[in-house]
């Protein structure tokens, strides 16, 4: 943790917008559990997983529309068990991550650099 807000707060002082995603629910067979953190910057730099795959890249879509037409936060959800056989995942379980825009001026950004 203390490597990706390091990451963030280097960023966040070079005045980029960041996008923190925590899994905030994992149950069945995931990839990652509640402990996975990712953040992504405005230019698609990316530092920590929250499991790869199919997962990161819908999240990582998401945070490319959150960065460009504004908004704080969203809220996804994975019910990946008939996603599996379609996506060919080993995983089948649901995750939910949350997507939380990090402005350099945000409060949240104070926040992190306490």
């Amino acid at each position: 943790m203390n490597e990706l807000r390091s990451w963030i707060i280097e960023r966040l002082n070079s005045n980029d917008t960041v996008v923190l995603v925590a899994v905030t629910h994992a149950s069945g067979s995931t990839a990652r559990g509640t402990d996975a953190l990712m953040a992504v910057d405005m230019n698609g730099r990316m530092e920590g997983t929250v499991g790869g795959g199919y997962v990161e890249n819908q999240a990582i879509i998401a945070i490319r529309k959150l960065l460009e037409i504004g908004g704080d936060h969203q809220d996804l959800f994975f019910d990946l068990s008939p996603e599996a056989q379609q996506n060919q995942m080993t995983c089948g379980g649901k995750v939910s991550l949350h997507l939380e825009r990090v402005d350099p001026q945000s409060e949240a950004c104070n926040a992190l650099k306490a």
